[in-house]
């Protein structure tokens, strides 16, 4: 980690707290966007590679936990079985778009020709909007790329 940070080896690695408030300093979006972009970049995604989609609340971003009017932050990520880590991520807020549009462009920007994609079913359910293919919006996505999903 010290030759990764540049710190002399012999140099005390930053501590928990150090690194926690660097990164609530961070404008998340941008670095949201640079980790995207490197992601692409570095990791190649493999015909065959198998892959998930799922969103996750983030702890204490829930406003109005009580009402109709509830509000959270939620980090969606599509996650490489094979390397382990997440290949992209992309924040959402609950009032302003949903999960499963965002799901819908994390998938229209990523060239995941070959790969399968497992996803929850609240990914592929209709949403009154025009007929899809059987399998829903999740699958029209997919089938313009050519990638399973399961």
């Amino acid at each position: 980690m010290c030759q990764h940070l540049n710190h002399p080896p012999k140099s005390r690695v930053r501590g928990h707290s150090t690194f926690r408030r660097v990164i609530l300093e961070l404008d998340f979006q941008v670095f949201a966007q640079v980790f995207n972009q490197w992601a692409q970049q570095y990791v190649p995604i493999e015909p065959g590679e198998w892959l998930a989609v799922d969103g996750k609340s983030i702890k204490g971003s829930v406003t109005d936990y009580e009402t109709h009017q509830q509000n959270f932050v939620m980090l969606v990520s599509l996650f490489s079985h094979k390397c382990g880590f997440v290949l992209h991520s992309q924040p959402m807020e609950n009032k302003v778009i949903s999960e499963l549009h965002v799901v819908q462009q994390l998938l229209e920007v990523l060239d995941l020709s070959g790969a399968v994609v497992t996803a929850d079913a609240l990914h592929t359910q209709e949403n009154g909007r025009a007929p899809t293919p059987a399998g829903g919006p999740l699958s029209a996505v997919c089938e313009s790329q050519p990638s399973q999903v399961v």
